[in-house]
């Protein structure tokens, strides 16, 4: 025991009402109760450095001038407010010369948080060696506040806010005592040492309907709950806020009346009627449950701002968020649950006062939900069966197998394994016999899926890719991402294969941006599979041409899907010029194919033309919208004409600004420039018709040429001959620019 047993005249009520034992100390059960291992250390005097991390009032300095109290080792106290390396210096050298004898310093450092990194530096190799055994106090996160070597070689405790009931306890404790409480004013008291009894006297208290009355005051009714509710948890406050409303009380025949007038003075708020175990706890909970079901923010927020303000626990009101996330919103927004839940992790991270905020944004957010209760009404129909019917036999294929014998006894035999079927889905038996045929589940129309499983009833997962090049390898990606399972064909293996690798390169980038994580990656992976055999198509329910742009090779490719895939399949090509109508020659069912053209990098693009041919039947085009939207992606719809609407407007200019270089009239760089800075292009016609492709560049305008006018359409002859040296641009690693 060090300096600390003394509290010196005219100290104020809280310090007077210092916890002097472990049976005055309140809250922080679970690190104080008996047997708990704080306490333990403390008991046995064997303490080692740690940090106290709570909210202010819950206990920490108290804490630590109980270990004063307690320990056989030299006691310091320094707060990082008014101290600074020079001060931990000196104690530093104290403790060295004391360790001669045998015994060991602690230091009791308030605030640590607002030492400095360099400050806190020069405390650590002090605590490496054990020259002090540090304890620190601090209402900040140590984890962003504590430097990690020193926060490392401490133990962390973490204080909670004191219950009403401790409050409550202490405020009585401190009327109560006459020699430390209120009653002891302004006298110096010494604190007695470990093991003396104490023969102080306890003041008489009567506690009344009308109030609480001992022999020197009298406080009414309301008085102490409005101390409790306005300290939320913070035993210093509540302790100054009695002392303060005391000292300014009148006297009427010779006892100090308490009222709550004065109080409200005294703290400069409203008096709040909530009794967190009464009917106004449940019934403002209610109200707030029920508003967030009801979608009115105003009327939410006002309830949750009633019990915050009434020091309602945040936790609390936490909990119940994520309940009415689940109950009320459920299926309808389930990433209403997500945004809870964060809530309650950061009302348990950062406390009050700022955790009104993170709760606020979830209430709004839970109240202008959608909401939806079929996922709480199936629970609650399948718990009535299981209470009210037997326990049923789980069917044989579906009882575990992962022990010996289980073969044996029949476990698992003619379990259909869904991911080795269309879809990853199969047709089987689940419930128990006596069971089959019961609905416990019914969808909401509110439910997230439910508008897609009404809209989409044909619209199968898996989708074909014909055509493994950039174009190709960019739809089959946007189609993983958006959840499908994919099969990418090419004329041979080794084709098909190297666009299974220029889409795992390009997901491996987005894992390296942080756009998805490296789980996703590996799922969208593994529902991608390549091949150079077209039955691989039988069930795909979509199928998208993406080969070069020649008639006669897509005429070619689609004859060879007609014939692969099922005849509700919907065939499309992504011809950037081709005539749709043409094409549909090749195909069964004409009516099911059509032009669905991407843009290229297909990943990034969001514009699909959607191109009608003649033959095109108007649900091709709904189904084709749909796989649009699905695919994040926004069509418009094309009637079928040379190049469509982009490529009729923007492969022209591309086309004259080639002229424009074959003439010398500027360089590459040069007309690049005058029409990103001149016309605000975000890319200058050159660099586009390189990441286009010249050979594409130059077969839309041919077909333009041909379909249209020759002479306003026609090639460039610098694109003939770029694409006779090989110069096709970005793929091929030189077009206008080498790269």
């Amino acid at each position: 025991m060090d300096e600390f047993g003394f509290i010196p005249e005219g100290a104020p009520l809280a310090l007077r009402m210092t916890p002097r034992d472990f049976e005055e100390f309140l809250g922080q059960e679970e690190l104080m109760g008996p047997g708990k291992p704080l306490r333990r250390m403390i008991e046995e005097d064997r303490i080692s450095s740690m940090l106290f991390w709570g909210p202010p009032g819950t206990g920490k300095t108290a804490l630590a001038r109980l270990i004063a109290s307690k320990t056989r080792s030299y006691f310091k106290e320094l707060s990082a407010v008014t101290s600074g390396v020079r001060d931990v210096r000196e104690i530093v050298e104290f403790a060295k010369e004391v360790r001669k004898t045998g015994r060991k310093t602690i230091l009791f450092l308030d605030e640590i948080h607002r030492f400095t990194k360099a400050q806190q530096d020069a405390l650590l190799p002090h605590v490496e060696k054990g020259t002090i055994i540090l304890i620190g106090a601090t209402t900040e996160n140590p984890y962003f506040s504590v430097n990690s070597p020193l926060l490392s070689r401490m133990r962390i405790f973490r204080f909670e806010p004191l219950l009403p009931s401790h409050v409550e306890t202490l405020l009585l404790r401190a009327i109560k005592d006459r020699e430390r409480g209120l009653f002891a004013g302004n006298s110096g008291v010494l604190a007695k040492p470990q093991g003396e009894s104490r023969t102080e006297s306890e003041v008489e208290v009567e506690i009344s309907p009308e109030g609480i009355s001992t022999d020197y005051l009298r406080i009414e009714d309301g008085v102490i709950d409005h101390i409790v509710s306005y300290s939320k948890g913070d035993a210093r406050v509540a302790l100054n806020v009695l002392e303060a409303l005391y000292n300014i009380s009148d006297v009427i025949d010779g006892k100090k009346i308490l009222t709550l007038e004065k109080v409200l003075d005294v703290t400069q708020s409203p008096t709040l009627f909530y009794d967190k175990t009464g009917d106004q706890h449940y019934d403002i909970i209610s109200a707030y449950i029920k508003s967030m079901r009801g979608s009115d923010p105003d009327a939410a927020l006002y309830w949750l701002a009633r019990m915050l303000e009434a020091g309602e626990d945040p936790r609390y009101v936490a909990r119940r968020l994520v309940i009415c996330a689940a109950e009320d919103v459920g299926l309808a927004d389930p990433f209403a649950l997500v945004i809870a839940e964060s809530a309650f992790r950061a009302v348990e991270h950062i406390g009050m006062p700022e955790a009104r905020i993170p709760l606020a944004e979830a209430t709004v957010y839970i109240c202008l939900a959608p909401k939806s209760n079929s996922a709480y009404l199936g629970i609650e129909r399948a718990i009535k069966d299981v209470r009210e019917k037997p326990p049923y036999a789980v069917p044989l294929p579906l009882r575990g197998t992962g022990y010996y014998g289980a073969e044996a006894l029949g476990h698992g035999n003619g379990y259909l394994y869904p991911h080795d079927y269309p879809g990853h889905y199969v047709e089987q038996q689940y419930l128990p016999n006596e069971l089959v045929g019961v609905k416990y589940f019914e969808p909401a129309e509110t439910d997230l899926f439910f508008d897609e499983q009404k809209e989409v009833p044909n619209m199968g997962k898996k989708i074909g890719v014909i055509g493994a090049g950039t174009m190709g390898s960019g739809i089959a990606e946007t189609c993983l991402v958006a959840g499908y399972e994919v099969v990418l064909i090419d004329a041979t293996e080794e084709l098909a294969r190297k666009g299974y690798e220029r889409i795992e390169k390009s997901l491996s980038r987005g894992v390296e941006k942080g756009r998805i994580t490296p789980e996703q990656k590996e799922q969208m992976m593994s529902r991608l599979k390549y091949s150079a055999d077209y039955s691989e198509l039988r069930d795909a329910l979509v199928v998208i041409e993406a080969v070069t742009e020649n008639m006669d090779v897509k005429k070619e490719v689609l004859e060879k899907v007609s014939q692969a895939v099922s005849k509700d399949a919907m065939i499309g090509s992504n011809t950037s010029s081709l005539s749709i109508t043409k094409m549909s020659e090749a195909v069964d069912e004409p009516g099911r194919f059509l032009g669905i053209h991407f843009f290229n990098p297909v990943p990034v693009m969001k514009l699909v033309e959607i191109v009608k041919g003649e033959n095109t039947a108007p649900e091709t085009i709904e189904k084709a919208k749909l796989l649009c939207e699905e695919l994040g992606k926004t069509p418009v719809i094309v009637k079928e004409s040379p190049g469509f609407i982009v490529n009729r407007l923007l492969c022209p200019m591309l086309n004259e600004a080639a002229y424009v270089l074959m003439e010398g009239v500027a360089t590459a760089e040069d007309i690049d420039t005058a029409m990103k800075l001149g016309a605000n292009h975000p890319m200058g016609p050159l660099a586009l018709a390189d990441l286009i492709g010249i050979d594409v560049l130059y077969a839309i305008m041919e077909t333009l040429a041909d379909e249209l006018d020759e002479h306003k359409y026609r090639p460039c002859p610098l694109l003939k001959e770029m694409i006779d040296k090989g110069h096709l641009g970005r793929k091929t690693g030189q077009g206008f620019y080498k790269y």
